[in-house]
């Protein structure tokens, strides 16, 4: 994974931390296991780019926050070069959070989130998005899986969608099909292990920063100014099951996001999907022994036949079918472009 540079990075204002003694205990202890005699210390991680007001919406409702037992916990926001009003809501809620500002001046979500890796103090890294409203019990349920499972790595919980309006009916129809475009996650009721091919989102989990410190986002990978690319979070998380880690899902520990009306539309699941298939082409190439100008032959098949499945089944499919055949043709053809750009 490529480290963040140091010199992009600053730490611009620290508020109200937990007391001093609070504090030498939680760090004292960042490396050990937590207990009930052993009080641990949480940071809520936050990355922001020119959505102010969404921000502050979400800053609002952690003001409704359970608290965490005997744990502390700081909140750092991480402000990607903003050019909104992003610092003035920040400033509004300097003495109802325990926010910290940091500052990353280079853009993309990888970027900011190896920026809050770097400034948290916590024992976990709680992380979730500024268009998202947490639960009141959100970081108490953390807290206590944190405790009952000692050996844990990897945290996750589940994500609601919280539509801008109602939804049109293609979407309501088929949104079980394409919830992954919009960060959901319905992990059941049982707090069961996590699996490499059922990960958490970046929108709720939580991450040992013992962990977190050894296996970075990727600059390559992430959201940046112009650009659809994802699937940083989940590099890193299988990397993290790879190295042995054990994750669980905290069934309690829930958050709402939200889908604006921009996103309920088919473009958008279109650059969202082909998106996935950059990235999934940065992160390994596709494998196959036909090939086809550098590509195996199934990806040219599915990047072909599937916008023709597609338009017929605009005619004659319900939507979790056609929308099925638009995530294979927009990815593979995602998957086409990332292997010719880096070849």
């Amino acid at each position: 994974m490529t480290r963040p540079n140091a010199s992009s990075l600053k730490i611009l204002e620290s508020v109200r931390h937990p007391t001093d003694g609070a504090t030498t205990v939680a760090r004292g202890v960042m490396s050990a296991n937590a207990s009930e005699e052993n009080p641990i210390h949480l940071t809520v991680a936050i990355c922001t780019w020119n959505r102010a007001d969404l921000l502050r919406r979400t800053l609002d409702q952690m003001r409704q926050l359970n608290p965490p037992g005997t744990a502390t916990w700081e909140l750092v926001v991480v402000n990607n070069n903003c050019t909104d009003h992003t610092d003035i809501v920040l400033e509004e809620f300097r003495h109802l959070l325990p926010v910290r500002r940091v500052f990353e001046s280079k853009p993309g979500l990888s970027n900011a989130r190896n920026a809050a890796v770097v400034a948290a103090s916590g024992l976990f890294i709680l992380w979730t998005d500024d268009d998202v409203l947490v639960a009141p019990e959100w970081l108490d349920s953390y807290a206590a899986a944190i405790r009952r499972h000692p050996d844990a790595a990897i945290l996750g919980g589940p994500i609601e969608p919280l539509f801008d309006g109602a939804p049109p009916q293609w979407l309501e129809r088929g949104f079980h099909a394409v919830e992954g475009a919009y960060a959901v996650r319905d992990p059941g009721r049982e707090e069961t292990a996590i699996t490499i091919s059922d990960l958490p989102f970046g929108a709720n989990m939580a991450v040992r920063r013992e962990m977190q410190m050894r296996h970075r986002y990727d600059p390559a990978l992430g959201r940046a100014p112009g650009s659809m690319l994802g699937g940083e979070e989940l590099h890193v998380l299988r990397s993290i099951l790879g190295d042995g880690g054990q994750g669980y899902w905290v069934p309690n520990a829930s958050v709402r996001h939200f889908i604006p009306r921009s996103r309920q539309n088919l473009l958008y699941l279109w650059r969202y999907w082909r998106g996935n298939g950059l990235s999934a082409a940065r992160i390994a190439p596709s494998l196959g022994r036909f090939r086809i100008m550098g590509s195996p032959g199934w990806l040219w098949r599915d990047a072909t036949t599937s916008p023709f499945r597609l338009l017929i089944g605009l005619v004659a499919s319900p939507p979790d079918r056609w929308l099925g055949h638009m995530q294979t043709a927009a990815t593979s053809w995602g998957r086409l472009q990332g292997a010719w750009r880096r070849d």
